[in-house]
């Protein structure tokens, strides 16, 4: 399997958990954003043995801070309007 083959397979793995979770298209946008992180700082990790546990951390840190700023969001949206 070459590294193309392996992101490939790596990218409809993360795809299918995040969609489980969140909308589609936000799924999307987490994927690109797993994969950009694994271009960037983990080119050194090829197999697939170690990519998948780490993209899915990864996955999880995103997921946890886009929770985390919806809430934050929302707080401010509510504190805007006088309700708290």
């Amino acid at each position: 399997m070459d590294h193309e083959e392996i992101l490939a397979s790596l990218r409809e793995r993360i795809l299918a958990f995040a969609t489980l979770r969140v909308s589609r298209d936000r799924a999307e946008d987490l994927v690109q954003d797993v994969l950009s992180v694994l271009h960037e700082k983990y080119t050194r990790v090829t197999e697939l043995t170690e990519l998948v546990p780490l993209a899915f951390q990864i996955l999880r840190f995103k997921m946890l801070d886009a929770h985390r700023k919806s809430l934050r969001r929302d707080t401010a949206q509510s504190l805007a309007r006088g309700v708290s």
